[in-house]
């Protein structure tokens, strides 16, 4: 059959007298379909077999060509400075391209049925990435081309502190540092007891740390961190331990209240402070009249000329004093020594003879102070053998204050 001047086999037609056209007979209908453009008229299409018509004002058929459109890939990606790319299109029919930036630009700007596409970027200057569409339309079909191009990295921000460390006292005090930079910044401490001002600032500045005072006995630590524009630095703070509470002496004893001594002899007083773990348990040592008896820094007394004389001993911290009296007198060359009315200390033969009233401990020392013997008296007269002692002066003391140089022999 031919229809419009093509020839299609497997059809045929049969006219019949009417006003407007004939009538077409097809072997098989199928092929009646969108393959064909039409151009309607007044025309039966009846299948060559018999039966109804199954088309009326049928078209006039002309050849359409491929419509089709394609393009690959769908994507390109450029660098920052700038280049060149290119897609592919595949089409049976003329197409147009088209970029909605003026940066992308393409060539060649149309083509028909297959072609290649070069995209050009010029140079990215802003430190955004961008977006461009290019869009190839023919045969009635649309497609696109998606570009992305790459923006310039933005330089890296400067920051820098100074000093990196700080050190504080125990006590609450406040020290800066410098913070040097060209962006935005904030400042945070690890730590409560150092707080910062200000906690936040833009190029260059200064940041006070202020550190509370520090009560506990251990030194502590704390880390300061400024951060801007993707850097980080920190600043390291020290704080002395705190100083304990001062424990102050509550009284000071001397071992020894009253002292008879000879011309150049000497006695070793000792001074004890209590409560034993006294912050400072230093003491000083005076004589109410050296001329008679001096006493020193660690108190020593040196019997000067007869006399008497007070020896005081007194703390440091708190105020805390104890005394001893010195009685210098000219004494009894064999050894004898009569302390007083009551008292009477005497040595011969290696045995001292102490008369007292009080059952009480008595002691004997060496000048320097080193005890050699120690025994318990009762009251009124005791003795004692000591002739394992070296021979020489000794000074013997009991625990009811009273203390007398006796030579050994």
């Amino acid at each position: 059959m031919k229809i419009n001047g093509l020839v299609r086999p497997g059809l045929n037609a049969n006219s019949k007298d009417g006003a407007d056209g004939g009538v077409a007979n097809f072997q098989d209908p199928s092929w009646l379909t969108s393959t064909l453009d039409w151009d309607f008229a007044d025309v039966w299409a009846i299948p060559a077999g018999g039966g109804f018509p199954v088309l009326k004002n049928m078209p006039e058929m002309e050849d359409p060509g491929d419509p089709s459109l394609a393009v690959n890939p769908a994507s390109l990606s450029f660098t920052v400075a700038g280049e060149s790319k290119s897609f592919s299109v595949s089409s049976g029919a003329s197409w147009t391209v088209v970029s909605s930036e003026p940066w992308a630009t393409v060539s060649p700007a149309s083509g028909t049925n297959n072609g290649t596409v070069t995209v050009t970027a010029a140079a990215n200057t802003s430190t955004s990435q961008r977006t461009a569409t290019i869009t190839v339309t023919g045969g009635g079909i649309t497609r696109t081309v998606d570009v992305t191009q790459a923006g310039v990295s933005a330089p890296a921000a400067s920051l820098t502190v100074s000093p990196a460390s700080l050190s504080f006292a125990a006590a609450s005090e406040s020290k800066s540092f410098s913070v040097s930079s060209d962006a935005n910044w904030t400042v945070v401490s690890s730590e409560p007891w150092a707080t910062v001002s200000p906690a936040s600032g833009a190029n260059n500045g200064t940041v006070t740390v202020t550190a509370a005072a520090n009560t506990s006995t251990s030194q502590r630590t704390v880390t300061i961190t400024v951060t801007g524009g993707g850097v980080t630095k920190t600043v390291d703070v020290t704080q002395a331990a705190g100083v304990p509470p001062e424990t102050v002496p509550d009284a000071v004893s001397l071992d020894l209240h009253v002292v008879s001594l000879k011309k150049d002899e000497t006695v070793q007083l000792t001074a004890t402070v209590t409560p034993a773990d006294a912050t400072d348990p230093a003491v000083e040592w005076t004589s109410s009249d050296p001329q008679v008896a001096t006493v020193s820094a660690t108190g020593l007394v040196t019997a000067v000329a007869e006399g008497t004389a007070t020896v005081t001993v007194r703390t440091v911290s708190g105020d805390r004093t104890d005394a001893c009296t010195v009685t210098v007198t000219a004494g009894d060359s064999d050894g004898n020594e009569i302390v007083g009315p009551s008292l009477q200390v005497t040595c011969f033969g290696g045995v001292l003879t102490v008369a007292s009233p009080s059952a009480e401990q008595v002691d004997i020392y060496s000048p320097a102070g080193t005890r050699l013997y120690s025994a318990r008296k009762a009251s009124g007269t005791e003795t004692f053998r000591i002739g394992h002692l070296p021979h020489g002066v000794v000074i013997v003391r009991g625990r009811s204050g009273w203390g007398q140089k006796v030579v050994l022999k």
